[in-house]
């Protein structure tokens, strides 16, 4: 529509054709941001992910001892990963609700399971501008209940502890598994 505004700008207001220029910004700007934050090629998986309903959970080989842990989905028969990490930069597992929770002061049924990484066991493509201890925040899957991310959370956290992430509870509410130092 704003691509319209602007090519027929004749029957179009000084209004209008400013409201439609400034939206086409907006919108480039942010793809900018995408690509530049992910490359392309990342920004295009992360997108293409968006239409996925197999994601999963992956432990890869790298070579020597070393063991990798990749966060993925399946698209027309095509493994793509959104997140490939050493498995020894996992720092914690949690899970909460999200902001419009927090908004509407009730549960909304909008929590995550979130694993923190650090930002020097990403592989591929990583976010730039960090510093070396930086830690990634990867939110796993999509929103649901709290009864879905707390079964699901604990599933992610047998799985991690099964292959070597020395994951521990903390706090009473057993929502955030850290590893010891």
């Amino acid at each position: 529509m704003a691509m319209k505004n602007l090519i027929e700008f004749r029957g179009s207001s000084i209004g209008v054709m400013i409201a439609s220029a400034l939206w086409l910004l907006l919108v480039a700007l942010v793809i900018g941001v995408l690509l530049y934050a992910d490359g392309p090629r990342q920004a295009m998986v992360n997108l293409l992910g968006q239409f996925s309903r197999k994601h999963f959970v992956a432990l890869l080989p790298a070579g020597g001892e070393h063991q990798r842990i990749g966060f993925g989905f399946q698209i027309f028969g095509l493994k793509f990963y959104r997140l490939l990490a050493d498995l020894g930069g996992v720092a914690m597992v949690d899970w909460s609700s999200g902001q419009g929770s927090h908004f509407a002061r009730k549960d909304i049924g909008d929590w995550d399971v979130a694993v923190w990484v650090s930002r020097d066991s990403i592989r591929g493509t990583g976010p730039r501008g960090l510093g070396r201890d930086a830690m990634i925040v990867y939110l796993v899957g999509f929103c649901h209940p709290r009864p879905v991310v707390e079964s699901f959370g604990r599933e992610l956290v047998e799985f991690l502890q099964r292959a070597g992430v020395d994951l521990r509870p903390e706090g009473e509410m057993g929502k955030r598994f850290t590893v010891a130092p």
